[in-house]
């Protein structure tokens, strides 16, 4: 029996519904989504629902263990595109508290959930929390142009159209929505409708985002914290240091301290849970930078004498922040691929060629500070004056305050 294209999709959102609903009410207790309440009782349950919400983000600590990664539910070798066909995995992304969900071009209900978290963006950026992603991938065949436009006919203003991802493990039903902490653990999943542009759920993503955690274990493998070793502590300098607005000078080749340096530089780094540190900001008017953008795969970068020698002419926006400047964001326009040449730690030389994404932003925002550059001299004089006026209200407020703000990558490109 013949069916067209369309009646045949409906039958697979049938489907799909049936088994989604079977979930639904046998979900284990890291979920926490619901389903639009049509009776009293269904207001009653997800209200305690609501509340199994808030003592999640308290238990992280006790779960973590047994929750459940990114990579679990969808798969080691997950990847999505952006229209420029860079591509992304869940290790680009980690160490953000990340709102992921997935849909359909031809599900109903979809387009509902979506309005929702393009308004939950919109007040994200509205409050400027730059420490929360929003990311939405369709399920399907269709191409990224589809998908923009089923974006555009359902007026989804503020998100960012992905490439279409043939499959993901686990999902079984749309739409779907998970929540996932600063280490990649999942701490609640939402099959169905939810007011994810709520203040409910807005204060629930900001207490997540402000949970303290060793994003970036001291128990990873490879790592310098590791190796039984101990070293000197440093202190981070803060806006307003002369020696932050100072060009450093060249290393020596052969210098002796140069590999010990670099390694106090990546301890101080991941202790502050920074994806980037440059010497002028310990004090040292060296040029030396440590980097570990935590990308797969696996790449740790100890830096001397680093020299950008080629810089695309397509630009692109990163949120910016920084270890000297904690507690404030703002985006910076960059080029979008740079290569860079440099020294490891032995005085090897090496080669860095068109890195592009995170890796690229943090390259030249920490070679910025070895030329005595903060990324807040790269902004206009009135969105730098408000930054600054902003920085010095925060800590006036609370001069103990030691929060470290971090090279940001929330992609949505």
């Amino acid at each position: 029996m013949f069916f067209s294209i369309k009646a045949r999709n409906y039958t697979k959102f049938l489907l799909m519904s049936v088994v989604a609903m079977a979930v639904f009410y046998n979900f284990s207790d890291c979920y926490a989504g619901t389903i639009a309440p049509s009776s009293s009782s269904d207001v009653k349950n997800s209200d305690v629902k609501e509340e199994k919400v808030s003592e999640a983000v308290d238990q992280q600590e006790e779960k973590k263990d047994e929750a459940l990664s990114f990579s679990d539910i969808v798969g080691d070798d997950f990847i999505f595109s952006n229209e420029k066909g860079y591509k992304f995995s869940f290790a680009n992304l980690k160490g953000h508290v990340l709102v992921i969900a997935f849909s359909t071009t031809w599900c109903p209900n979809c387009p509902i959930v979506l309005k929702s978290l393009d308004m939950l963006k919109k007040k994200l950026l509205q409050q400027e929390i730059y420490n929360v992603g929003v990311i939405t991938l369709n399920i399907g065949d269709e191409d990224i142009k589809a998908v923009k436009d089923h974006y555009t006919d359902h007026n989804i203003e503020n998100l960012t159209a992905y490439e279409s991802v043939a499959h993901a493990n686990r999902i079984e039903g749309v739409p779907v929505c998970f929540v996932f902490d600063k280490e990649g653990k999942l701490v609640s999943k939402y099959l169905g409708w939810h007011d994810f542009a709520s203040n409910d759920f807005i204060a629930f993503l900001k207490k997540l985002a402000d949970k303290k955690v060793n994003v970036y274990s001291s128990k990873k493998k490879g790592s310098i914290i590791n190796q039984g070793k101990v070293y000197k502590k440093m202190e981070i300098l803060k806006y307003g240091n002369p020696i932050l607005k100072k060009k450093c000078d060249p290393v020596e080749i052969g210098d002796k301290n140069a590999a010990e340096l670099l390694d106090c530089m990546l301890q101080q780094m991941y202790e502050s849970e920074g994806a980037g540190l440059a010497a002028p900001q310990v004090g040292i008017s060296k040029r030396m930078v440590v980097i570990d953008v935590r990308q797969e795969p696996a790449k740790v970068y100890k830096m001397i004498n680093p020299k950008i020698v080629w810089k695309s002419e397509e630009t692109t926006e990163f949120p910016e922040g920084c270890l000297s400047l904690p507690g404030v964001y703002e985006k910076v326009k960059r080029p979008a691929s740079v290569s860079v040449e440099y020294l490891d730690e032995t005085f090897k030389p090496c080669f860095i060629e068109k890195a592009t994404g995170l890796l690229a932003t943090c390259l030249q925002h920490e070679i910025d500070h070895l030329d005595g550059k903060l990324y807040i001299d790269r902004l206009s004089r009135i969105k730098r004056a408000r930054l600054i006026s902003k920085y010095k209200k925060l800590h006036e407020q609370d001069p103990t305050d030691n929060d470290n703000g971090v090279l940001q990558a929330q992609q949505q490109k």
